[in-house]
């Protein structure tokens, strides 16, 4: 089941209406632009979420600008991002999903290095921008990045889909949330229960961050709306 297929069925068990519209990969920017400046008149229409990636011939943020902040739920568009750095706004999903599951694990950010793998517009850069604001000391690590840098993290947080992250490479007691997703995988290799088993606590994948992140965002959707 596709992941927008998994927010609409969330939706509809809480009782909230999530239309999905597909529209063609050839879609035009103009196009695209008009469709969502049309959803955000509309009085029935509580949120926006726009799927990313969108294909290359587009530009991305100029489409997430439309969207107003009061119907951003997956705090993407520039007005709802400021708001969020302001420390007024609503979290952005990913942030939402890192701060209850360090509250379950009684992992304090303040003091605390994070290593933030990927550094994409849904979850790294709001993953690493919330932990900065909160006091945490973060590693943005990206493409090609010194792999001898996150034995000094006591969390790896990462999310490319594109990375594997070996067990190894962490200290013990350190702790890993992983957004990944790649052939029913996660980024952490998790083939081996030994070579987890000196770290303090993992998410695993499916079913460890995927349906906090949903849960975040239909809470997004539900304060957006009272």
């Amino acid at each position: 089941m596709s992941f927008q297929r998994m927010k609409q069925r969330t939706a509809a068990a809480c009782g909230i209406c999530y239309r999905i519209e597909q529209i063609g990969g050839d879609v035009t920017q103009e196009l695209l632009a008009e469709k969502v400046r049309s959803a955000a008149s509309r009085e029935e229409v509580g949120g926006i979420v726009v799927q990313l990636p969108l294909p290359a011939h587009l530009d991305a943020p100029a489409i997430l600008d439309l969207i107003p902040a009061e119907k951003d739920p997956d705090v993407l568009g520039a007005p709802a991002y400021a708001s969020f750095l302001a420390g007024f706004g609503i979290l952005p999903p990913a942030a939402e999903t890192v701060r209850l599951i360090l509250t379950s694990q009684s992992v304090p950010v303040q003091q605390q290095t994070f290593a933030v793998i990927g550094q994409g517009n849904l979850v790294g850069k709001p993953v690493a921008d919330w932990l900065e604001v909160r006091g945490a000391r973060v590693l943005r690590l990206d493409r090609g990045f010194d792999e001898s840098l996150l034995g000094g993290a006591d969390c790896a947080i990462v999310g490319t889909g594109a990375y594997t992250l070996r067990p190894g490479l962490l200290k013990s007691g350190a702790g890993v949330i992983d957004f990944g997703y790649q052939d029913g995988r996660g980024d952490l290799d998790a083939t081996s229960r030994e070579a987890l088993a000196h770290l303090a606590f993992y998410t695993p994948t499916p079913g460890g961050t995927g349906p906090v992140l949903i849960a975040a965002l239909l809470q997004n959707f539900a304060k957006l709306t009272a």
